[in-house]
């Protein structure tokens, strides 16, 4: 490669990266930079050598152009060849046409994830207005609800969640027991490595990690959906047919995700703390039976009830989220995509913060009611 400077024009001569490595391409892209000088106002490149096939010497022109772009030059190409032409006048079109993004203030930033988070609360408020109507509706004539897609849903995000959920919270487990084992055991207090994972993973672990896994598979895949068919305008079919959309397509996934949180949820319990009981008899003299014996005698049935009453109220919030940024979406791929993210992110914030919540709330709730909630010791 070879430059040289003509009055207010830098020109590149010989340019052919196709033998060159990395290292050497950045050095001539930095030895470029070196050059340009303030008189400078145009940078023309001759493309004799330039096979349409190199693409290390194209990717050196797409820094060129984004370098112009930036130092504001103009930006030209001669001499190529009849294959190379089409992609020179590409990039040159490029070069034209493509705004240099700017960076947005932090004030402006926060100005509009305010207003976005506000239109978004009118839109959700509006959402569970609707909901709540077609549920009235839909509990005096159960008999409407489409019970098959209910159950196409029960399966597709129950049964079919049922390895990853075993497999996630048995590490979990293991986990768990593992660093119970090492925090406890040096004090000898090996036995009450099961308190610590019968407490940890049905109060807490069981039932944030199947939400979390629920938000991954499930919401994204509800979101998805819905984004889907308002891209194809199968939403707007049904509102021309008189149809709610957000009745029919909405309901079944919400009643599907509630029944099958629960029982995958007390699936994750009994496979965590096997992981949990598996580290420890491993790693320390428990026995199998003293493990088991340990964690009957320490959890309640108000524990269990937590744990399902979280799970219930996890599951309403992501079918309801990933429902509402579904309805939600852009009408193109990208807004697609975006909705299954926010479905996800979205769904995994509210679960955290109802997790906060309930884990305050419930002990108070059980003992307004005389219940047992402490821990059998």
């Amino acid at each position: 490669m070879k430059i040289s400077v003509n009055n207010e024009k830098m020109i590149i001569s010989e340019l052919d990266c196709s033998m060159v490595g990395f290292n050497a391409l950045q050095v001539a892209y930095e030895e470029l930079i070196a050059e340009i000088k303030p008189a400078v106002s145009c940078l023309d490149i001759d493309l004799t050598a330039v096979n349409p096939t190199d693409y290390s010497t194209l990717a050196f022109l797409e820094a060129c152009d984004t370098l112009c772009r930036e130092r504001k030059l103009e930006f030209k190409f001669n001499n190529a060849s009849t294959e190379m032409e089409p992609i020179a006048k590409s990039i040159a079109e490029n070069f034209n046409f493509r705004p240099i993004p700017k960076a947005k203030s932090i004030y402006l930033v926060a100005g509009e994830a305010t207003y976005q988070l506000g239109t978004d609360i009118v839109k959700l408020t509006s959402f569970l207005d609707t909901l709540a109507r077609s549920s009235i509706f839909y509990i005096k004539n159960p008999k409407k609800i489409n019970w098959r897609e209910t159950f196409y849903y029960m399966d597709s995000t129950g049964a079919d969640a049922v390895p990853i959920v075993v497999m996630i919270c048995f590490l979990v487990g293991v986990i768990m027991g593992y660093q119970g084992t090492d925090a406890l055991g040096s004090f000898g207090l090996n036995i009450y490595i099961a308190d610590l994972v019968a407490m940890s993973i049905v109060r807490e672990l069981g039932p944030l990690m199947v939400a979390v896994i629920c938000a991954g598979r499930a919401g994204s895949a509800f979101a998805a959906e819905l984004g889907t068919m308002k891209v194809n305008e199968e939403l707007d079919a049904f509102s021309t047919m008189g149809l709610n959309p957000q009745t029919i397509l909405m309901l079944p996934k919400i009643i599907a995700l509630m029944c099958v949180m629960p029982l995958l949820t007390v699936i994750g319990n009994v496979v965590g703390i096997i992981g949990g009981g598996f580290t420890a008899t491993l790693l320390t003299d428990i026995s199998g039976a003293e493990f088991t014996g340990r964690v009957l005698d320490f959890l309640v049935p108000a524990n269990l009830g937590e744990s399902l009453v979280k799970s219930v109220i996890f599951a309403f919030l992501i079918a309801v989220i990933s429902c509402f940024r579904g309805f939600s979406a852009d009408n193109d791929a990208k807004g697609v995509g975006n909705a299954a993210t926010a479905a996800v992110v979205s769904s995994i914030f509210l679960v955290v913060i109802a997790d906060a919540c309930i884990t305050i709330i419930y002990p108070m709730v059980m003992q307004l009611f005389g219940i047992t909630y402490g821990v059998n010791v």
